[in-house]
């Protein structure tokens, strides 16, 4: 059951988080440039790092809204497809709190009939941890920036001998989700002056330092923490691409027999209203640019969709109307 733990050679997962001005594009791309080869820069501030192409080399993708998660999911998919070695993604508060992101999409959902406050941050999240998957998972160094905005708690202090609850300012948090910073390896925040301090960290190197105008040094370090044994060939994934479908059928091809399928008298398996309902909705979901290779749910992918039929899909599956699904116009 247990065996010796083996340090396997690993790709950087390095989130830098600051206000305007702190230089968080500038470290992601002299931190790439060190650690080596070719470099894919998903720019969402309007075109901003294209202003240092001529200190460093590098690809941009330049993202507008809406900044639907999955927008970033194809870019990581792509750019790992393509060969590139580091991806930054400059910036992800987009995905979180930008047109279209991951709170535009909960507050949507929460308007329906079938959701509220609560129960919408249920698809909502999904497209939230379908992004750190796909962040975790790729065969890339990844750098992600994030905002910073000034953050605050209720605090209770004692004034003239009397308790009182104050609003105390308690620092910078990136703008993200809660706990957002804690799936990365390392986690810098950059002050006003250019300073890098290293606020997480599972590289011992880094514990407690902090570097100003951060670049080589940095990488260097990374560069040796990240080495290890080769690491293994990752399990062999469903060709088929399809993973858990939500309008039924465990594996995505229906709930019939225990395969998905039920034979007729004469050999030849029938129709199952259940599985080609979801492979309906799979395949208009994907033509809509939504990757659905993973274990993304129809349900969660249609919660992302703001339009009338999705709405209406929902309802259905909820229903296990399969013949309605069948019925139902996509468009």
């Amino acid at each position: 059951m247990f065996q010796r733990a083996v340090k396997f050679e690993a790709r950087l997962r390095l989130a830098i988080a600051g206000p305007s001005g702190s230089g968080k594009t500038y470290t992601s791309l002299a931190i790439a440039t060190a650690l080596g080869g070719r470099i894919a820069l998903v720019d969402t501030e309007h075109g901003s790092a294209s202003k240092y192409a001529d200190l460093f080399g590098f690809d941009v993708l330049n993202l507008d809204a809406p900044f639907h998660p999955d927008r970033f999911v194809e870019a990581i998919r792509a750019a790992q497809a393509a060969g590139y070695q580091v991806l930054i993604l400059d910036s992800l508060s987009h995905a979180w709190s930008g047109p279209g992101g991951v709170l535009e999409i909960k507050e949507q959902l929460a308007k329906r009939r079938e959701y509220n406050d609560y129960t919408a941050w249920g698809p909502a999240g999904e497209l939230q941890n379908r992004l750190v998957q796909a962040i975790l998972r790729s065969d890339l160094h990844v750098i992600a920036t994030m905002r910073s905005k000034t953050s605050y708690a209720m605090d209770e202090v004692i004034e003239d001998g009397r308790k009182r609850t104050k609003v105390v300012k308690q620092g910078m948090a990136p703008i993200q989700r809660d706990g957002f910073e804690y799936e990365f390896d390392v986690f810098i925040d950059m002050d006003i002056d250019n300073n890098a301090i290293v606020t997480k960290t599972r590289c011992p190197a880094l514990t407690g330092k902090v570097f100003p105008r951060p670049g080589r040094d940095v990488a260097e370090i990374l560069a040796i923490w990240l080495k290890g044994q080769p690491a293994p060939e990752p399990p062999p994934t469903d060709p088929s691409g399809q993973g858990h479908d939500p309008a039924g059928g465990g594996n995505g091809t229906g709930g019939g027999g225990s395969n998905g399928h039920t034979s007729g008298g004469n050999g030849t398996a029938p129709v199952d209203p259940q599985a080609e309902a979801g492979r309906r909705l799979r395949a208009r979901l994907e033509a809509m640019g939504i990757d659905m290779s993973g274990s993304t749910t129809v349900t969660a992918a249609l919660a992302g969709v703001d339009q009338p039929w999705a709405k209406q899909a929902v309802g259905l599956i909820k229903q296990k109307d399969w013949a309605g699904l069948l019925q139902l116009e996509l468009a």
